[in-house]
């Protein structure tokens, strides 16, 4: 399976110790040039150059035509009041989730939200880090209380998760 990622994720992941959960669950991730283009962290680019020397992250230059339909769903997004931005970087992400099934690693939740009230977007999977964790776990990539692990998360990244949600998803791991 190929995921593509956007920078929020990235940079939340790249401060997680059990980061390499990830690789169990995607072959590949690719990276489009503009959430390349938004790192500013040594320890998220250490992160992207150990993973991308490794094959396992991957370095996407998206066509125009792909920019063009990206571009479109930012504006759509701005037109969309009652939905939350989606800039460029998470819009490339779900075009190309869009166009070849990839799974889109974000924590924009307009990009989470666009699957819902967009015919077009349905098929889309986006997984933010709490379904990324939640996946490693089922499949047992990574070992343990899952409420410890989405814990460490949230401690080593800073990521605050909804309590609601954790409680939802772990409910039905029973």
């Amino acid at each position: 399976m190929i995921a593509v990622s956007d920078t929020c994720f990235l940079i939340d992941w790249a401060r997680f110790s059990l980061r390499d959960c990830i690789f169990s669950l995607f072959n590949k991730i690719l990276i489009p040039k503009q959430v390349l283009d938004e790192i500013a962290s040594s320890t998220t680019v250490d992160f992207l150059s150990n993973y991308m020397a490794r094959g396992k992250l991957v370095y996407y230059e998206p066509t125009q035509d792909l920019m063009r339909e990206a571009d479109e769903l930012v504006r759509k997004s701005i037109e969309l009041s009652y939905l939350r931005r989606i800039d460029l970087p998470e819009a490339i992400c779900l075009t190309l989730g869009k166009r070849y099934g990839y799974v889109v690693l974000t924590e924009n939740l307009g990009a989470f939200a666009i699957t819902k009230v967009d015919e077009s977007f349905k098929n889309v999977r986006v997984w933010r880090s709490l379904e990324v964790l939640i996946e490693a776990y089922k499949v047992k990539a990574i070992k343990g209380d899952i409420e410890e692990i989405l814990k460490r998360y949230s401690e080593e990244t800073k990521h605050i998760f909804d309590d609601g949600e954790v409680k939802r998803m772990i409910s039905c791991l029973k």
